[in-house]
């Protein structure tokens, strides 16, 4: 998940889902994604909701809005997780590494069985947030 400047967060938070559906084989309906402004300016960073139905049934995600082109990593890789089926071995992941306050970097996701993760962790020394 892309870090720096995107077009808008209107939009672009329901194309990141788009694709993480496709990714996660299309087995779940992600419609109506939509922001909810919160009170304040940006300087200070705003809080907001991220919303969408996730088959149907809502759901609501706290965002930090620090801009309007700019993802809160977090909310997204939260959101990501969603499109991931019930009933599908595999869930979403977010690859940890070592970071710098203060510095943009992207977030990667990796839709994985709980072997796989192992896998990539033994063989790889992949560490995950979740």
């Amino acid at each position: 998940m892309h870090a720096d400047d995107i077009d808008s967060i209107h939009y672009d938070y329901a194309t990141l889902l788009e694709d993480a559906v496709a990714v996660a084989g299309g087995k779940v309906a992600i419609t109506d994604v939509r922001i909810v402004e919160g009170e304040g300016d940006f300087e200070g960073g705003r809080l907001g909701q991220l919303e969408f139905e996730r088959d149907g049934k809502p759901v609501s995600i706290l965002v930090d809005r620090l801009a309007e082109d700019y993802f809160d990593q977090g909310a997204a890789c939260e959101a990501i997780a969603e499109t991931a089926h019930d009933d599908d071995p595999r869930t979403w992941r977010c690859l940890d590494f070592a970071r710098q306050r203060h510095r943009g970097y992207d977030s990667i996701m990796v839709l994985a069985t709980p072997e796989q993760a192992q896998a990539l962790q033994t063989r790889l020394a992949f560490t995950f947030l979740n």
